[in-house]
């Protein structure tokens, strides 16, 4: 009478050939190595088990979400501009006040036209046209500031002659929307729209 093949030899078999993590070295491998590697085989598919369990449980885990959208104006961003001449040609070139303003402009322009060899200000220091350039900015800003606020303000540019056509918000936009400050380098310059609110439509 033929009896059955083992469980015992069909796993010891299974376990010479399968890839499974530990099983070919509990089957090959000294009696108290085999039992090491056996215990490490249970806890790994233990905490496999383990891990399946704690997700299957978060998944099934009772939870609510509740979601507000806060709607609210928004301050429109401060927009700055100036002009570039800090000053008008038309109120250096009548106004006595501005006479070494107006000085040091006459002085720049027939210096760059070669018409003059007066160099009050150190503007022909250098020969690149660049470099002169710059020096006559930095000098015009050094004698910008020797000026009061109301002379610099009498001399620059009113908020008219920078603005010819604006809307904010559907409104024509006006002084009395912005205010005026002195620039160092451009003058009197204007902040459009300072802390008032808009909302996108």
């Amino acid at each position: 009478m033929k009896r059955g093949v083992s469980f015992a030899k069909i796993f010891k078999d299974y376990s010479l050939w399968c890839t499974v993590v530990c099983l070919n070295k509990i089957v090959t491998s000294p009696k108290w190595l085999a039992i090491l590697y056996a215990i490490i085989f249970v806890i790994m598919y233990a905490t496999v088990f383990l891990s399946i369990l704690a997700i299957l449980k978060y998944m099934n885990f009772s939870a609510s979400t509740e979601l507000r959208v806060g709607v609210q104006t928004q301050k429109f961003p401060h927009f700055s501009f100036c002009n570039e001449n800090p000053m008008k040609r038309s109120v250096v070139d009548s106004d006595p006040a501005y006479a070494e303003i107006a000085k040091l402009l006459v002085q720049y322009e027939e210096f760059e036209q070669k018409t003059t060899t007066n160099d009050d200000y150190g503007i022909g220091s250098s020969s690149m046209r660049m470099q002169r350039l710059i020096m006559a900015k930095t000098m015009l800003r050094t004698a910008d500031a020797t000026l009061s606020d109301a002379d610099r303000r009498r001399a620059g540019y009113a908020f008219t002659e920078l603005v010819t056509e604006c809307t904010f918000a559907g409104n024509a936009c006006a002084s009395s929307t912005s205010a005026d400050f002195l620039h160092p380098d451009y003058g009197v310059c204007y902040t459009f729209a300072s802390d008032r609110e808009i909302t996108r439509p």
